[in-house]
């Protein structure tokens, strides 16, 4: 009875919180890369909001800067595409024309994933323009390898499926508690009644167990206290039968003598 509660319990809370956790963990998922990418694009208009308030001989450092505070590779090019600053120390003076640069460069603000040729990767980028005197002076880029993304997510999930294990786990516990509290009675009230028959003065306890429990086992209880009743009766009327035989008949067998 016990192992059947505890596994009848347990796949319940299973089926439970598997079925809230998928749709959790595509939400949760979600969550975290839209936030990422939030961060990311905050972090991109700050900086191009910082470079263009600075002189173009400043934004080697601030993209330094500007890498150690985001952990995202930060690219800087002028009008022309050519690359003034790169937080990985790239070779500079050259081009870096890129579809994202190009739009930023007209004055969108772009974020996307694309494949890396360079690095041979996923690519989560977001691409801002430096305005300077109402100008488009440049344009910054802040990107990092989608992997990245996708291992906070995969984290999240990992805590996820640790949380869903331990109600599990606390499921059966709390289970096999109940039943027990449930079985543990019933036996010891099965005990009894298997030892009534040589024994019409035990008692079960009528304080263990449920309320259904007590009661069965108060009936028990009665029954077994009526049979002792009777059988106690029974025996009296035996013995006085017994006493009153013997008595004639022991006056019959002195007058024989």
């Amino acid at each position: 009875m016990t192992k059947r509660l505890v596994i009848a319990m347990t796949a319940l809370v299973a089926l439970v919180a598997i079925a809230l956790a998928v749709p959790l963990a595509l939400i949760v998922a979600n969550d975290q890369r839209e936030h990422f990418i939030s961060r990311l694009e905050v972090a991109t208009l700050s900086a191009a909001s910082v470079l263009s308030s600075q002189p173009r001989e400043l934004w080697s450092k601030e993209a330094i800067r500007i890498n150690g505070a985001t952990g995202a590779r930060v690219i800087i090019v002028d009008t022309d595409a050519q690359l003034i600053a790169d937080s990985n120390n790239s070779a500079l003076d050259r081009a870096f024309d890129r579809p994202e640069i190009t739009k930023a460069l007209e004055g969108f603000l772009t974020t996307d994933v694309r494949t890396s040729a360079t690095l041979g990767t996923e690519l989560r980028y977001v691409v801002a323009p430096i305005v300077q005197n109402q100008q488009i002076n440049g344009a910054v880029r802040l990107s990092i390898p989608e992997d990245e993304v996708s291992n906070v997510v995969r984290s999240t999930q990992k805590w996820l499926l640790l949380f869903v294990i331990a109600v599990m786990t606390v499921a059966a516990v709390v289970a096999w508690l109940l039943a027990r509290s449930i079985a543990s009675p019933l036996r010891r009230l099965a005990d009894v009644a298997h030892a009534l028959p040589d024994d019409l003065a035990l008692r079960a306890s009528e304080t263990d167990g449920p309320a259904e429990v007590r009661s069965v086992a108060s009936a028990l209880n009665t029954t077994a206290g009526k049979l002792d009743g009777i059988l106690a009766r029974t025996q009296r009327v035996a013995a006085d039968a017994s006493h009153h035989l013997r008595t004639p008949l022991f006056g019959v067998r002195l007058r024989l003598e």
